[in-house]
């Protein structure tokens, strides 16, 4: 079966994680633990619950808890939704913030100004300025001018 988790293995996207049921234990269990920490680190909710349901169990509090910092820090707003719905809380303005920095950095300009757009004032109109800003330097000015249209709206 170790060979039918080679192939498995070169395939590579989901195929490489389901071909893990075809290693023997302990081995199919380390693998899976390794699988489920990087879809942790980088704010994976999707994979990282299906990762544990895989191990047999449902994620931990702290397991959604790194979730949620992976998602802060790759900009994920709706994994991060998700995430503190699951820990029984909304996300915070400071949350909020770090995954625009996240959107920003990674030009994620949609997404961006979607997340602006939920932080309190004043933030929001800097969230959104900032946004507007890398819009115009990035020459795109179709979600440059939805982004001023938003500032207008305030």
């Amino acid at each position: 079966m170790a060979d039918l988790y080679e192939l498995f293995q070169k395939l590579g996207g989901d195929y490489a994680t389901k071909g893990l049921r075809f290693l023997p234990e302990p081995q199919r269990t380390e693998e899976l633990s390794k699988v489920l920490a990087r879809h942790l680190e980088k704010g994976r909710l999707d994979g990282a619950q299906a990762t544990a349901e895989l191990l047999g169990r449902a994620l931990t509090a702290e397991e959604l808890s790194q979730v949620l910092a992976g998602c802060l820090k790759e900009g994920r707003l709706d994994s991060a939704r998700t995430t503190t719905a699951l820990l029984g809380r909304a996300l915070t303005a400071e949350e909020l913030s770090q995954i625009l920095a996240g959107c920003l950095e990674k030009r994620l300009l949609d997404r961006a100004r979607v997340t602006a757009t939920l932080l309190p004032e004043p933030q929001r109109t800097e969230g959104l300025s900032q946004v507007l800003a890398r819009c115009l330097e990035e020459g795109r000015l179709d979600s440059a001018q939805k982004t001023a249209d938003l500032i207008l709206a305030t």
